[in-house]
């Protein structure tokens, strides 16, 4: 009787730790997408301060642009932290009235362009 019992304690033994490896080998499969939405949200955070800022930068210009007196008081290249906006006349619609382009890059992208028109009494 002795012997069956030191058999069956050894196997409970192997149990268990086939059991420990198996459950350790669950948890960390399970842990992949957890952990790839903490990175997406973190990616998801970068570009939403990006585009944050690059609204901000928008508005500027357009509160820059709208605050003009003529058309040559135009700063045409500017640095604002890492972008370079450039600024300038795309087209004259009329006697007073422009149509200002404005370009956004960084690092030479592109990262938005618009346009604003301005009329001058």
């Amino acid at each position: 009787m002795e012997n069956i019992y030191v058999k069956n304690k050894r196997a409970s033994r192997g149990f268990a730790l086939i059991d420990t490896i198996l459950s350790i080998i669950c948890i960390l499969i399970l842990s992949i997408p957890i952990i790839q939405t903490v990175n997406a949200v973190r990616q998801d955070k970068i570009k939403y301060i990006q585009a944050k800022r690059l609204i901000e930068i928008m508005e500027d210009e357009k509160d820059c642009i709208l605050s003009l007196n003529s058309d040559s008081e135009i700063i045409a290249d500017k640095d604002i932290d890492e972008y370079q906006v450039q600024t300038s006349v795309s087209d004259k619609i009329s006697e007073n009235i422009y149509k200002y382009q404005v370009v956004i890059k960084k690092e030479g992208v592109i990262k938005s362009d618009f346009y604003i028109i301005k009329a001058y009494y």
